[in-house]
């Protein structure tokens, strides 16, 4: 019993950076200025990320969104777009690329999980 706690004590201590790395999440907030075409009544925003919807905003006259995501290491492209009341929507904004490296306090933890030795 004994061999079977240190061993499953040791593959938590050993997958814990991992678990802690890959579950990391962030509030992103974008700002950005966008006047709509006449003719065309704005129903909101969208926020995406690499490629897929991340939020959506259904305030067509505030040009803020805060939006929770899951943040991998590597680059991270971001783009806005506006949604119009007939199902229509525009091109993506330019893109925002953010370089995400890690959370900052990844390195105090990996030296109180792994310690000196």
């Amino acid at each position: 019993m004994k061999k079977v706690f240190c061993l499953v004590f040791g593959l938590v201590l050993f997958f814990q950076p991992v678990l802690i790395w890959a579950g990391y999440s962030a509030t992103i907030k974008a700002e950005w200025e966008y006047s709509p075409p006449s003719g065309k009544t704005l129903s909101g925003f969208r926020l995406y990320k690499d490629g897929e919807m991340a939020c959506v905003s259904k305030k067509p006259t505030e040009n803020t969104m805060e939006c929770l995501v899951d943040l991998d290491p590597g680059e991270i492209t971001f783009t806005v777009t506006a949604y119009f009341t007939d199902g229509t929507e525009t091109g993506h904004s330019a893109p925002f690329v953010l370089e995400f490296t890690g959370p900052r306090n990844i390195a105090p933890m990996l030296h109180l999980l792994l310690g000196d030795d």
